[in-house]
């Protein structure tokens, strides 16, 4: 886990006040600025001050806070400007399109015919398939809760 800033990310640098942006908002934890190259205008991001560079290291506390802040931004940004609809995008690692290596949440607000679309293709599997993946990841989440209980407790 990297806690400290650091030297060459550009998120790091704009909230050294090295680099510029346009502040929607700020606290100890977040802050909020305009993405550079929007989707659409009123486009945000709200970034960790710390530096994590994905959600994996995002600690709890700060994860909790980074929603309850893009929960209030994205209504902000959905009545200041008129959207019909607001994304939120939180991308990590390069497969899937994370290009800023340092925590960060989209808000998009999104108009019908607006031209941004999400142009997947979707699988087709059945009941057994996904009950199959349901206990992969529910086992994987039992094993990591086991694992932090047996932490917790004293030796």
């Amino acid at each position: 886990m990297v806690i400290a800033m650091e030297e060459t990310c550009s998120f790091c640098k704009i909230i050294r006040g090295e680099g510029e942006a346009s502040f929607v908002f700020k606290d100890s934890k977040v802050v909020a600025f305009m993405d550079v190259s929007p989707v659409n205008r009123g486009h945000v991001l709200v970034v960790s001050k710390e530096h994590y560079q994905n959600i994996y290291e995002l600690p709890n506390d700060i994860a909790s806070h980074v929603f309850v802040i893009t929960k209030r931004v994205a209504t902000a940004v959905k009545r200041a400007f008129k959207a019909e609809g607001i994304n939120i995008i939180q991308a990590n690692e390069t497969a899937a399109f994370q290009y800023v290596f340092h925590f960060h949440i989209h808000i998009i607000p999104r108009y019908v015919n607006d031209g941004f679309s999400f142009k997947v293709k979707r699988l087709k599997v059945n009941r057994q398939t996904l009950d199959k993946d349901a206990k992969q990841i529910a086992k994987v989440l039992e094993e990591r809760d086991d694992l932090l209980q047996r932490r917790k407790k004293p030796n």
